[in-house]
């Protein structure tokens, strides 16, 4: 029987497929039942994040220190209205993650509360008053009448 040397091609192309699958496969096995378990009681340190936020950027810098953790500050602020300026905004990874030893912990400090003027509402009546407010992106939270005589 003669076969095509397009067949022959397309059976080489298979028998090598399969080769490289059976040795991937072969790869696979021994990592996950030698190597990862020999690394894993190798002992690689594990820390869990700390909370950081609201602390200074020295405060924080010095926790993740202290925990063998490695902290960058970013340049960039965050805005929080909940947290005053050059306190930690934000975390990666978070509080509460595992992570190894020396792994990099990227701080960003507050910019604090953005800031608007406050609109000149003498003279107006309470709905003028309350649009010039909310045009200023304000809120209202309640109000006093107050009589001038």
């Amino acid at each position: 029987m003669n076969i095509p040397p397009w067949r022959q091609v397309l059976i080489h192309i298979a028998l090598a497929a399969a080769t490289v699958l059976s040795l991937c496969a072969i790869g696979w096995v021994v990592m996950d039942s030698v190597v990862m378990p020999h690394v894993a009681r190798s002992g690689w340190a594990v820390v869990v994040v700390p909370d950081i936020s609201g602390l200074s950027g020295d405060q924080a810098t010095r926790k993740l220190v202290d925990l063998g953790l490695e902290p960058t500050i970013d340049p960039e602020r965050r805005r929080a209205d909940r947290i005053g300026p050059d306190l930690v905004a934000l975390q990666r990874p978070a509080a509460g993650d595992s992570v190894k030893k020396g792994h990099v912990v990227r701080i960003w400090l507050s910019a604090g509360a953005t800031t608007v003027p406050v609109p000149d509402l003498q003279g107006q009546d309470s709905t003028e008053a309350l649009t010039h407010v909310q045009e200023a992106g304000l809120l209202v939270s309640g109000s006093d009448y107050v009589t001038s005589g």
